[in-house]
């Protein structure tokens, strides 16, 4: 069966309160958009065209730089959603297949799902078309799917348009539909704008089909597989969704989370078993973490790959481009940006290491400051295997530090250090006798003056 899909985002997005696209607002580190693109990707589409609304060249923009040949094209005037579906053919041309409507705010929809759709679709050369429904405990003010006693989809009615019978079914519409391209042209050139808004609704090919003795199918999930996102609250309510599902995914895979409901997972973690996170720890897009880590509280990562056995935290920030070799530590309070860090290399105490490429066996004592920005550029430091950097280091790059060398705590290094060698670069110690209780005596007897002015 060959399908084209169409994306509509042209929504404003207006509850949101935000000059943000609606579909581009995040939910798991990954815009709603992103979500379903992600779906296109696992599903076996020949043409894919989103329909985003004028001035979202920045929406545009976005999409393109997922990586799939997918066209943009603009609905300036939003007049339904049929519409939409209309202007998004013109760019698929004719021969698009059976076409399969997604919603860039419905981002959860599963290819399991869709492949359901399919096969329905397929089993009788009648079905126009299959309705994606959701069951919902509490309904409200969703259409409701109507269906007979062979359960074949019968009508969509609007919530304002039920009776208080129709309002207790809990059968909703999601809007994902798949089209039987056969009678895709016919059933489209149907749609009219008589309603209160003269918009043309996509809803309408389930009566046009059926008033052609052709027939219409649904496909029923759980209402958090189909949650559309049209506020904050229900961004909110979305991530929810999604966090509550990885917790689960990632506990069953042999990951120990000590307090799950206080981690939070983007859609691409990979986490492999028996790592142990502790609470409050957050993981932003493209992390990897290997067996045997450990991620301690309060620690954030994003872009990184953290290798097996490694300690990372308390209080770590880890950017992108970081790399935590076998065995490493990264600990309280340190910031690692764009830097390897070594096999069994140590970073446990209030440091910042950017633009680094760090040994094995390497210690970097507490305060260490790799200091990689001049004002103009960034700047890479090598520190070879079996160096020690004592603490509150200061290496100012471009600057290799040799295998094995040892810099003293309290250096500012701004020449190269040379295998083995000792370097240290700090200011004479100057000790003079009683120095301190001159200073004393002589703070001592100002004091004095100034209260008997007073």
């Amino acid at each position: 069966m060959s399908v084209s899909a169409v994306i509509l985002a042209a929504g404003e997005g207006k509850r949101m309160k935000s000059k943000l696209p609606k579909v581009m607002h995040k939910i798991a580190s990954r815009s709603m958009i992103c979500h379903i693109i992600d779906l296109i990707k696992n599903l076996d589409i020949k043409q894919t065209v989103a329909v985003i609304g004028p001035n979202m060249e920045i929406l545009r923009e976005h999409i393109l730089a997922q990586g799939l040949p997918i066209k943009c094209t603009v609905q300036e005037n939003r007049l339904g959603t049929a519409d939409a579906v209309k202007i998004g053919l013109k760019s698929i041309g004719q021969d698009c297949g059976d076409l399969l409507v997604l919603y860039g705010d419905t981002p959860f929809i599963s290819a399991a799902t869709i492949d359901r759709m399919k096969v329905l679709l397929g089993a009788n050369s009648k079905n126009a078309l299959v309705i994606l429904g959701f069951e919902m405990n509490s309904p409200s003010e969703y259409g409701r799917l109507m269906v007979n006693e062979r359960n074949e989809l019968q009508a969509i009615i609007e919530y304002s348009d039920c009776t208080i019978e129709q309002r207790e079914i809990s059968l909703c519409n999601s809007g994902v539909m798949l089209i039987n391209n056969a009678y895709l042209s016919k059933l489209l050139d149907g749609v009219k704008n008589n309603n209160a808004k003269k918009e043309y609704y996509l809803t309408d090919l389930v009566e046009i089909a059926i008033d052609n003795g052709l027939l219409c199918q649904y496909v029923a999930v759980t209402r958090d597989e189909a949650i559309a996102i049209n506020s904050r609250e229900e961004l909110s309510a979305a991530e929810h969704v999604i966090q509550t599902k990885l917790r689960e995914e990632f506990i069953k895979k042999g990951v120990t989370l000590i307090d799950k409901n206080t981690v939070y997972f983007s859609r691409d973690t990979k986490i492999e078993n028996d790592v142990i996170i502790y609470p409050n720890v957050f993981f932003g897009s493209d992390v990897e973490v290997k067996t045997g880590a450990v991620i301690k509280s309060f620690s954030f990562l994003e872009g990184v790959s953290v290798g097996s056995n490694v300690s990372v935290g308390p209080f770590a920030y880890l950017r992108p481009g970081a790399e935590l070799r076998e065995n490493s530590q990264v600990g309280n309070f340190v910031e690692v940006k764009g830097a390897v860090i070594g096999k069994n290399t140590k970073v446990k105490h209030l440091s910042y290491i950017g633009d680094a490429e760090i040994g094995d066996d390497v210690n970097i004592g507490a305060g260490t400051v790799i200091c990689n920005y001049d004002g103009f550029a960034k700047h890479k430091t090598i520190i070879g295997h079996g160096a020690f950097i004592g603490s509150n280091a200061s290496l100012v790059a471009p600057v290799e530090i040799g295998s094995g060398s040892i810099v003293g705590a309290g250096s500012v290094i701004t020449k190269n250090v040379p295998d083995y060698a000792l370097s240290v670069a700090r200011a004479d110690q100057v000790n003079r006798e009683d120095g301190a209780s001159a200073i004393k005596d002589r703070k001592s007897k100002t004091a004095s003056a100034k209260k008997k002015l007073l």
